[in-house]
């Protein structure tokens, strides 16, 4: 054989080689295109079945809550049970309970004011204020979720029952009573201030008056008497603010 024929002969045996390599390669990624199709299929198919089986546990959980009996203080006046003082709270249908509870932190804040002002006096929240924290970790004693099937479909309605204990009134007299002492220790030193102000525009208007040899003592007069009714006016209505 001469080196043309083998030559060929070699081409020949590499093309066959190439054919039956890239044969080779198509045929393993097919297999592997096909293997991986059926694994996504198949976690597809689990994260589908998960996502259900969480749905149903989600809708199995909400109807076991709604399908609780409603307790007995729904609907009760206020009332003191023993001596604990009790009002119930409810919100306005909803869609979602979030809602509810957002639509309930002004209610319950109220409610906390106007038993605030019934044990302390008229106005007394202002002193005393409490934030809707510490309603919901130390006077939210019992929440109960109402389902209501309406016209457009399924709302939800909460109720809460507030509970005002001994422990809590003592916490609120305290405050008060702090309250109200430090408010009237301002008031007696806005009065002094008030004092202290009139003498520092009476003295300063008699240095000026001096120092300017009477030339110029009726400007000065009304400008002083201007300060001091400013300042009497000023202090009397501190002074004279009501202490809840």
């Amino acid at each position: 054989m001469d080196k043309q024929q083998v030559s060929t002969l070699a081409i020949a045996l590499v093309c066959r080689l190439l054919k039956f390599g890239l044969a080779a390669f198509v045929l393993v990624g097919l297999s592997a295109l096909a293997s991986g199709l059926g694994n996504w299929d198949e976690k597809g198919s689990c994260s589908t079945l998960m996502a259900d089986d969480q749905m149903s546990l989600n809708r199995a959980t909400e109807l076991e809550a709604t399908n609780l009996p409603q307790p007995n203080w729904i609907g009760q006046p206020s009332k003191r049970v023993g001596a604990v003082f009790q009002t119930v709270v409810t919100s306005d249908p909803y869609t979602t309970k979030e809602e509810c509870d957002a639509a309930l932190d002004s209610q319950l804040v109220q409610a906390t004011d106007r038993y605030v002002d019934e044990l302390l006096g008229p106005q007394a929240h202002r002193l005393v204020p409490v934030d809707i924290g510490t309603i919901r970790h130390a006077v939210c004693r019992e929440e109960y979720v109402e389902t209501l099937d309406t016209s457009v479909g399924p709302m939800r309605r909460v109720h809460v029952l507030l509970a005002f204990d001994e422990r809590l009134r003592d916490s609120l007299r305290d405050r008060y009573r702090s309250a109200v002492q430090h408010r009237r220790v301002s008031q007696a030193g806005g009065g002094a201030l008030a004092v202290l102000l009139v003498l520092a525009t009476l003295f300063g208007y008699l240095k000026l008056d001096t120092a300017t040899r009477g030339f110029y003592t009726r400007r000065l007069q009304v400008v002083a008497t201007v300060v001091i009714l400013a300042v009497v006016v000023l202090g009397l209505q501190w002074v004279q603010t009501p202490v809840p």
